[in-house]
């Protein structure tokens, strides 16, 4: 699945390669460094397989050294290729019943985008000020 990043539709196969070659890895170098063969890298890069779990994709994060915009491209790239939530948000979510309480209101309430926009903006400016 190809999803629009910056008007540049990408899968997570190709953003993982842009980003490989961008650091100055082979392929070997990078599979090397994330505890895996180059075949598998190749495979997930080419699409042959599907993107990653958690486990493997933070092992290539943290094997590229990459920025918190770039991780969480391709946590949100895995996403949306396995059509499920980005896998640095689960653990998160799970046992915090105010975060499940403040998710399933907004989902009553249909919370729009502007809404959410709100929120964010608050939580940025909240960040800001600490």
């Amino acid at each position: 699945m190809q999803v629009n990043i910056g008007g540049e539709k990408m899968t997570f196969g190709e953003s993982l390669q842009k980003q490989r070659i961008a650091k100055g890895l082979s392929m070997r170098e990078l599979a090397l460094r994330a505890g895996f063969t180059a075949q598998y890298l190749s495979d997930i890069e080419y699409g042959k397989r599907a993107a990653p779990e958690k486990d493997v994709l933070d092992n290539l994060i943290n094997a590229l050294d990459l920025t918190v915009d770039e991780e969480r491209l391709l946590y949100d790239l895995a996403a949306e290729e396995r059509n499920s939530l980005a896998q640095d948000i689960p653990n998160y979510i799970k046992g915090n019943d105010i975060i499940i309480r403040a998710l399933r209101t907004a989902k009553d309430v249909n919370a729009g985008v502007e809404e959410w926009q709100n929120f964010i903006d608050a939580m940025k400016e909240r960040n800001k000020r600490d």
